[in-house]
């Protein structure tokens, strides 16, 4: 796809369940990792992308964030990927 010139890629989006999968817990913990992202300003959960109702998940983020790397707030873009800790195992298993 291009917009004035600039060639854009689609993100592939995920359901609350397929990230669920990948994160070996219910999609109810993913959902509210989600809204914790967004109440806390996208310092604390998972970055998402809310659409009416319903959730979605860019999936290479959620696979950067898989691996233990977040995406710069600064540039959001992979260029810019830093490594940071993920938060540990035991912190996204307990939000239910």
């Amino acid at each position: 796809m291009s917009i004035d010139g600039h060639n854009l890629r689609t993100p592939k989006l995920l359901i609350p369940d397929e990230v669920a999968t990948m994160f070996r817990v219910s999609a109810i913990t993913i959902i509210n990792l989600a809204n914790e992202c967004l109440d806390s300003g996208g310092t604390e959960g998972i970055p998402g992308i809310k659409i009416g109702k319903q959730w979605r998940f860019n999936e290479q983020v959620i696979v950067d964030i898989l691996n233990g790397k977040l995406l710069s707030k600064s540039g959001g873009s992979q260029n810019n990927a830093v490594e940071e800790p993920l938060a540990p195992p035991s912190r996204i298993a307990h939000r239910s």
